[in-house]
């Protein structure tokens, strides 16, 4: 059988197409669509990191003057539109010392969660937004060394309460935070304060760094000898404060990305935190790093002798939590628990020191939760009931921070990928077909 001479020559055409797209147009555009993405220097943002935040948000700033002429500056989130007097204020009181309050940030999502909650932030004096009256500092006048007696933070935190009204609250406090919490909650005895939550908690300044550096225990006393050497030998000859040298900053940056925020980027937030950070009053109330022996005026503090005979008898209901890779001992947080009756207990294994930031919808989701049953237990004039569970998963925090967008570009994914399949079984039909009808043509010449 001999094809049509105008047969033969579509045959030609159809196989010098498929070679083509073949050989020259396909390569390139496979290659492009099976390349990895260009990676992102966009900025990390807490929100983006923050799953649950919801974008109706009202908040509420203004300044509120303490001892000495000092202006604290606060600001209050509630979900627009919300109101149930049911809903009790919560009030954030920040670590540091020495930082502003915007690395909490991710704990707006508690005003979301509970539709008609204030959560109140604020700048404790002489940090972030809450500067000194007249450029004053710590070293030009001598009024504001009160600053350095956690006391003074303690009667900050209770003007707050008063100038804002509060008749019940509850408190949530972070590291430093949490001595300035346990110095106020035994200071000013009041049955106004609902729960006391607090996060990576301090008990004891020295205690702290000693159980930090427990060799079996501690999360720094687990590291390489030779690091901890260095550590020591570079804060002893008064070495690390000198964060231009290249060892400082490299054993720094791996203290903190091990056991303070293990994310591996900094987000908004603790960048504008760090930015307005008081060096000088951090330096006064504790030392050059929080993870070394503490020389400043919080060297002996300590309320360990104060928790079973005053706070245990208070009652109220208290949340204890940490990260697994914290520089807070997991060992020392569970003693005091166990200490404590009224109190609950978790543990993040995989965040650092800032679960606020390293589980944030964990973390968030806990409080939200401890807080309602709070408020239940006393509406219905019932003794709290603490939950007994010790350890808290950690959701994979990329994926859930936004499942819709997760979903989103999952789904895209997958039909550009069925796309180039389809592609390629029409493009090698097409070729099969036309290199066959050549073949046969020629051989059909041929004979």
């Amino acid at each position: 059988m001999v094809l049509p001479r105008f047969l033969m020559q579509w045959c030609r055409l159809v196989v010098l197409v498929d070679l083509t797209i073949i050989l020259i147009i396909a390569p390139p555009i496979l290659a492009d669509a099976s390349a990895a993405p260009p990676l992102s220097t966009e900025p990390w943002t807490c929100d983006d990191m923050t799953p649950g935040l919801c974008d109706d948000l009202t908040v509420e700033q203004g300044w509120i003057p303490t001892l000495h002429g000092i202006q604290v500056a606060y600001w209050s989130y509630t979900k627009a539109s919300s109101s149930d007097p049911s809903m009790q204020p919560v009030i954030m009181v920040s670590g540091g010392p020495g930082v502003s309050h915007t690395y909490e940030l991710p704990r707006r999502a508690l005003a979301c969660m509970h539709p008609g909650r204030r959560i109140f932030f604020f700048d404790q004096g002489g940090a972030g937004d809450s500067v000194l009256p007249n450029n004053a500092t710590l070293v030009t006048d001598p009024d504001f060394a009160v600053l350095l007696d956690i006391h003074y933070y303690a009667q900050e935190l209770d003007l707050l309460i008063q100038a804002w009204g509060l008749e019940h609250y509850h408190i949530v406090a972070h590291s430093w935070g949490t001595q300035v919490a346990l110095q106020y909650a035994l200071d000013y005895p009041r049955n106004h304060l609902l729960s006391l939550t607090l996060s990576s908690p301090i008990f004891s300044s020295q205690q702290h760094i000693d159980d930090m550096w427990d060799p079996e225990q501690g999360t720094l006393g687990r590291l390489p000898e030779y690091f901890q050497q260095r550590l020591r030998t570079l804060f002893g000859e008064g070495h690390l404060s000198n964060t231009n040298d290249t060892e400082v900053q490299s054993l720094i940056n791996n203290v903190f990305m091990k056991f303070y925020y293990r994310n591996g980027k900094y987000p908004d937030c603790v960048v504008d935190s760090v930015s307005s950070f008081n060096g000088l009053l951090a330096a006064a109330l504790w030392g050059p790093w929080k993870f070394m022996p503490p020389t400043g005026t919080l060297q002996q503090w300590s309320v360990l002798d104060r928790l079973v005979p005053e706070l245990a008898p208070s009652g109220v209901p208290i949340f204890l939590f940490s990260g697994g890779n914290d520089v807070v001992s997991p060992a020392r947080v569970q003693a005091i628990h166990a200490s404590l009756p009224q109190s609950e207990r978790r543990l993040y294994p995989q965040a650092g020191h800032n679960t606020d930031l390293d589980a944030p919808n964990a973390t968030n989701y806990d409080i939200a939760d401890f807080i309602l049953r709070v408020e239940q237990a006393a509406a219905a004039k019932q003794e709290f009931r603490p939950v007994k569970v010790m350890t808290r998963a950690i959701e994979d925090e990329t994926t859930t921070a936004n499942p819709t967008a997760a979903s989103t570009n999952n789904s895209n994914c997958e039909e550009s990928k069925k796309g180039w399949r389809i592609f390629g079984e029409i493009l090698a039909v097409l070729a099969a077909f036309g290199i066959g009808f050549w073949v046969g043509g020629r051989r059909s010449l041929q004979g």
